[in-house]
């Protein structure tokens, strides 16, 4: 049976269960997301611990697939940085055809195993799924897909 999963309603109990899910990861993280929400990921300290995460091991790995790439990079966003930096860990797409609903579940994976998922991207209700497969490896599945059919795009030419 899996575990119920962690539920946060503010943006503060939110951005501490993206953290705790990024702390769980061990080999890869794949992100999926509208225009990567700065309230989640333009924050230095999310930035500051995917830097560590993937300099610990050159095995690690980022993926990032953003639907709205334009967005999130005008006017500086800590991750799109730390990609440019990091570009031989961190690889970002735009899926060939976005999901056509105006508001998509964003998520990130890590390890195919825990979830931080944010199904509204107007509301700062988040949930986390720790050590539960059974939730993760259809989101995993997914992202797979749309990532083998995903594109390059002149906003992410850094980040391939």
């Amino acid at each position: 049976m899996s575990a119920a999963p962690e539920i946060a309603y503010s943006l503060e109990e939110g951005q501490d269960l993206l953290s705790h899910v990024i702390a769980r990861a061990e080999q890869y993280i794949d992100i999926y997301s509208d225009k990567l929400d700065p309230a989640f990921y333009n924050q230095e300290s999310i930035s500051d611990q995917l830097m560590d995460f993937v300099l610990e091991n050159h095995h690690k790995r980022i993926r990032i697939l953003i639907q709205d790439p334009k967005q999130a990079t005008q006017g500086g966003h800590h991750l799109l940085e730390l990609g440019k930096r990091l570009s031989s860990y961190i690889h970002m797409r735009r899926p060939i055809k976005p999901h056509r609903r105006k508001t998509d579940p964003q998520f990130l994976l890590a390890d195919n195993t825990h979830v931080f998922y944010r199904e509204f991207s107007d509301s700062y209700k988040t949930q986390a799924y720790i050590d539960n497969p059974p939730i993760a490896q259809p989101l995993a599945q997914q992202f797979q897909q749309q990532w083998e059919l995903a594109e390059s795009h002149p906003d992410l030419r850094y980040f391939s």
